[in-house]
């Protein structure tokens, strides 16, 4: 574990605070291990789906059309997409939808159901019992493990450096004719497996019917710190 645990704090303070777009020689290749040993096929007609909040004074819900990731010409930057990649990030289910929206009260979001175009090749980060396997006394499905928190931990939005190591993997993926990246929500409660993906291209996917929500309550779970400051 310290040996994984190691490489991998290497890998998130590297892209952070040393070297933004050339990374160690030695995280590189076990990240490729990792995007060659958690590939797997996504299957046509999968059925996934995307929130959008409604902001001022829209009534009408948005129309299929208008569900997709936002055009180029908006510099938005996402957990895996830097600025000017705005990739589709759908969700397992609806109500993992509006929890990663962290909306308000009384939100109105139009929710849109998507299916999959096509079998897709995607890395899985969501399986939480990887069988142990070893490259050189490096125990790749700890790193794994480790990679799949990393990548689903709630960020702040002013906290836009976390990033760095997903969009990083992101794009190594896309290099690997990767179509997309499968992930834990961090919402999920009572071991009801959630999920994310984010689509490279969301060509991939078709948005095939809307509808209005809106948000009655919003509940939180809380637990006591061991300090008392």
């Amino acid at each position: 574990m310290d040996v994984e645990y190691e490489l991998y704090l290497r890998y998130k303070n590297m892209l952070q605070y040393e070297n933004r777009f050339f990374i160690d020689k030695e995280i590189q290749t076990k990240l490729i291990s990792v995007i060659n040993n958690k590939k797997k096929t996504m299957s046509k007609n999968t059925v996934l789906y995307r929130g959008r909040i409604h902001y001022e004074s829209r009534r009408n819900k948005y129309l299929p059309s208008q569900m997709g990731p936002p055009p180029k010409e908006v510099k938005s930057m996402g957990r895996f997409s830097s600025s000017g990649l705005n990739y589709l990030y759908l969700g397992s289910d609806t109500k993992t939808c509006v929890s990663e929206l962290r909306p308000e009260i009384n939100s109105i979001i139009t929710m849109g159901k998507f299916t999959c175009k096509r079998s897709l090749n995607i890395v899985d980060l969501t399986d939480d019992h990887a069988t142990s396997y070893y490259e050189e006394n490096f125990n790749l499905a700890v790193f794994v493990l480790l990679l799949g928190g990393l990548f689903s931990v709630p960020i702040k939005r002013e906290d836009q450096m976390e990033y760095l190591p997903m969009q990083y993997f992101a794009e190594l993926a896309k290099t690997m004719n990767i179509d997309a990246i499968k992930y834990n929500s961090s919402f999920f409660r009572d071991g009801e497996k959630k999920y994310n993906l984010v689509v490279f291209d969301s060509n991939n996917f078709k948005c095939v019917s809307t509808e209005k929500i809106k948000i009655e309550g919003i509940k939180y779970d809380y637990s006591r710190t061991s300090h008392n400051t």
